[in-house]
């Protein structure tokens, strides 16, 4: 087993994946096609860092990871994090940060390649993305936003974004979803109300992809299946 095996194995035990197979098929999903050797990547919301670390390992030059962990939190989600980095002496390349989108600035001549949004673009304003479909105000909001993510991507940039979309078999009942039965529904946005909006912001649709149930990869990666699960999406931009 080499090096990086034995890190990938850390890590998912660590942050609370089943297996490593299973965290590794998803950030290979996840950055299918996008290279992360020599790059700089920011990890948005990034929780416990299940993507930043996983950058970090397959050669990224710096990853910053941010999430709102407020001080005196019990959740140690950043502390997790930092553990981690610690643990596998990441610190010259992976940096966690208690911040939100916002607050990201980058020196002149330093923009990041590729961003990553797991389970956070609903939620970087919770109340204006319930309104997005019928609100301008709100999708101005967004936009601004976004766009303030665009000035933090180097041109040619990937951006990833991958949520739980409203339109569900068991939202439409009524009902809590078996295999997503925290999720908030009336919280969330399907990828077609996403999309022009990224494209006002300076993005343009690289591919929208439909998450798998592991390790059903080849007959459930599609729009059917996850509208009767968690309707879980991958949409890729590239900022122009």
């Amino acid at each position: 087993m080499n090096d990086t095996s034995r890190d990938l194995d850390y890590i998912a035990e660590e942050i609370g994946y089943k297996s490593t197979a299973r965290y590794q098929s998803r950030a290979e999903f996840l950055f299918a096609g996008i290279p992360l050797s020599g790059k700089r990547v920011i990890d948005i919301g990034c929780g416990r860092g299940d993507f930043a670390l996983y950058a970090a390992l397959q050669g990224a030059e710096h990853v910053l990871g941010i999430e709102p962990d407020k001080s005196g939190s019990t959740t140690g989600t950043l502390s997790r994090f930092n553990n981690v980095i610690e643990h596998l002496n990441l610190s010259e390349k992976v940096c966690a940060e208690p911040k939100v989108l916002q607050d990201v600035q980058v020196q002149a001549g330093s923009p990041y390649d590729v961003a990553v949004l797991f389970n956070v673009i609903n939620h970087l304003d919770e109340a204006e993305a319930q309104r997005l479909k019928w609100d301008s105000a709100s999708v101005e909001t967004y936009i601004r936003v976004l766009s303030h993510l665009r000035s933090l991507i180097v041109t040619g940039g990937n951006v990833i974004v991958a949520d739980c979309a409203r339109s569900n078999f068991w939202n439409a009942l009524g009902m809590k979803a078996p295999l997503a039965k925290s999720i908030e529904w009336n919280k969330h946005q399907n990828p077609n109300v996403w999309i022009p909006i990224f494209r006002r912001a300076g993005f343009e649709l690289h591919d929208l992809r439909w998450s798998y149930l592991y390790p059903f990869k080849i007959v459930s990666s599609n729009w059917l299946v996850q509208y009767f699960t968690s309707s879980h999406f991958v949409l890729r931009f590239r900022a122009v």
